[in-house]
């Protein structure tokens, strides 16, 4: 059960070593590129700027990177717009884009209306794993944008991007909360527990929902199990309190379950958690959680319930029937839920972790 609570709880960090900034965009003709180092900003890590003082007013070019959450760009792109329109942001445009090889990345332009006189700002971005690469031009909102910088902003590449975010589906039946994107665990830039199998996000907030399945014996490989062993030393080194505030067992969907609400300060951040456990042949876990002391999600409450797992895993008790989970209702939404069916089973399947 300890390995179910680490999943819940992980630590945001970054992985590989960013490429070169020349190779990502094509710098503006006659900038001048900034001399520092890769630092962290508002948006994520800039690793380059190129500034120009030609009107009279500062304007730039940055690239940079910041965490995907496992999203693929369109993804990404519903999650950062969603904080922004709630802000005020103006938005000039906000789609799809064609970028080098055929990649289909993001663009925005977007002014914020929270101080006077703000710059304009436009954004082009693509996912890659657990980063998201962008390449920004801020300007004077006085003046027009100027083409060049357009166009070194339109020139953002990843070359020999390799990283797919197909999702395959995970091998239990769940019914996500309506208009919750659809995240990839393998990518999410943390240090994920063996068996975790789904994770989703609210794009208006910050609330999180992860699926868990328990390795049975002979799932773990060696690779499994020096995962295993980094996400422990980070959640000793990370978790300074932890404290369990409910536990009930119920029946759920003909199974025996276990829930459980908790906080737990982990680094800088508090957080509430509520968590079904399946118990049976194999051990499934729902764990939603939020910003401390932030009101409960009643429809990532209810998804919690749609638990089940596939009718292969251990059949339930002969005087019960298992039930499909069906739609999970939010007034506030009118966004269909998505909709999780498990993927057949292949004989002697073994996990193995990349």
């Amino acid at each position: 059960m300890k390995r179910a609570f680490l999943c819940g709880i992980v630590l945001a960090c970054i992985g590989a070593v960013a490429p070169a900034p020349q190779g990502l965009i094509a710098p503006p003709p006659g900038w001048v590129r900034e001399n520092l180092p890769a630092k962290d900003v508002k948006r994520g890590t800039a690793i380059a700027q190129w500034l120009s003082f030609d009107r009279g007013d500062e304007e730039y070019v940055e690239v940079g990177y910041r965490r995907s959450f496992g999203l693929s760009t369109a993804g990404f792109a519903r999650y950062i717009s969603a904080y922004a329109r709630r802000d005020g942001t103006r938005f000039f445009a906000d789609h799809a884009v064609r970028l080098c090889n055929g990649e289909s990345g993001w663009t925005m332009e977007i002014q914020s209306t929270l101080y006077p006189h703000a710059p304009r700002e436009e954004r082009v971005f693509l996912a890659d794993g657990s980063r998201v690469y962008y390449a920004l031009y801020t300007y004077p909102a006085k003046f027009p944008p100027l083409p060049k910088a357009r166009a070194s902003i339109a020139s953002l590449c990843l070359r020999g991007r390799v990283v797919s975010n197909d999702l395959p589906a995970p091998p239990v039946k769940f019914v996500a909360p309506p208009g919750w994107l659809r995240s990839n665990p393998a990518t999410f830039g943390a240090p994920v527990m063996p068996g975790t199998i789904g994770l989703f996000l609210d794009p208006s907030g910050s609330d999180t929902i992860w699926l868990v399945r328990e390795p049975g014996p002979g799932d773990a490989g060696a690779s499994d199990d020096a995962d295993m062993q980094r996400a422990q030393n980070a959640e000793k080194a990370h978790v300074t309190s932890y404290e369990q505030q409910t536990m009930e067992l119920k029946q759920l969907c003909g199974h025996t379950a276990a829930f459980f609400g908790f906080r737990a300060v982990y680094g800088d951040q508090r957080i509430d958690a509520e968590s079904m456990l399946l118990l049976g042949p194999t051990l499934y876990l729902a764990n939603y959680q939020r910003k401390a002391g932030s009101p409960e999600n009643p429809s990532a409450r209810a998804a919690l319930e749609t638990l089940c797992p596939p009718a292969t895993d251990g059949a339930p008790p002969s005087d019960t029937t298992e039930q499909v989970p069906v739609s999970v209702p939010n007034p506030a939404s009118s966004a269909s839920p998505t909709v999780i069916q498990p993927i057949p089973p292949t004989p002697r399947a073994r996990s193995r972790r990349a």
